[in-house]
C-alpha cells in the first residue's frame, strides 16, 4: 500500500466495487467470532463482518482511517499495527501486490498471530496484469491500483513467501475467473 489514495481504490472504477465484495465474501468464512486484524482495512468494508470487541483494522492511508473510523464508530481503526495483541486471524484482501517486500510484511503479520492462528490473503494472479491495466484506461477499475502495483504473484512466488515467513501454506484457490487467488497460510 504505497499511497494514501488506497482509502478510495475499491471505489474507483466501474467493476472495482464488485471485486472488493467478491474478495470479502472469500475471507468471510475465516471470521467467524475471531480476534481479526484487517491489514489494508481502507475504510473498514470489513468491519461489517466482525463483532466489533475482536476486529483491529489497520491501514497506512490516515485519510482511510479516518473514514473507517466515521463508517463504523465502534470498531478500531489504526495507521499502525499494534506492538502486542495476538490475532486469532488477520486478513489482507488486495495487499500484497502493493508492497516491495511481501516476504517481511507475511512474516511480521503472522507474528502477530496465535499459534494455530490464519492469514487470509488474496493478490492478483500474473495474467491479471494486462487485464487491470487495460481495464483501468477504460474505467473500469482503479487508475490509482494499477499505478501502485509493485509485483504480481503466482504460486510458486506464494508457497516461496510462505515459507521463507515460517508459515504453513494450508489453502491456495484462484477465482474471478482465474485473475485473483486466496491463500490461507497457518502460524505453526
Amino acid at each position: 500500500m504505497a499511497s494514501s489514495t488506497r482509502n478510495c481504490q475499491s471505489s474507483q472504477g466501474l467493476l472495482s466495487p464488485i471485486l472488493a465484495r467478491w474478495r470479502v465474501a472469500k475471507a468471510r468464512p475465516y471470521l467467524t467470532g475471531r480476534r481479526t486484524l484487517d491489514y489494508g482495512c481502507g475504510n473498514g468494508g470489513l468491519a461489517l463482518f466482525c463483532p466489533a470487541d475482536k476486529y483491529f483494522g489497520v491501514d497506512i492511508s490516515p485519510a482511510a482511517v479516518e473514514t473507517a473510523r466515521a463508517l463504523h464508530p465502534d470498531y478500531t481503526f489504526e495507521v499502525e499495527l499494534p506492538r502486542d495483541g495476538a490475532f486469532d486471524v488477520a486478513v489482507m484482501l488486495a495487499v500484497l501486490e502493493h508492497v516491495p517486500n511481501p516476504a517481511r510484511l507475511v512474516a511480521d503479520i503472522l507474528r502477530r498471530l496465535e499459534p494455530g492462528g490464519l492469514l487470509v490473503a488474496t493478490t492478483p494472479s500474473p495474467r491479471a496484469h494486462a487485464v487491470h491495466e487495460f481495464g483501468a484506461r477504460l474505467g473500469l477499475f482503479s487508475a490509482d491500483a494499477a499505478e501502485q502495483h509493485e509485483t504480481f504473484l503466482d504460486k510458486p512466488r506464494i508457497t516461496d513467501i510462505v515459507k521463507q515467513s515460517g508459515g504453513r501454506l494450508v489453502k491456495f484457490e484462484r477465482f474471478m475467473f482465474g485473475l485473483n487467488q486466496l491463500f490461507v497460510v497457518e502460524r505453526p
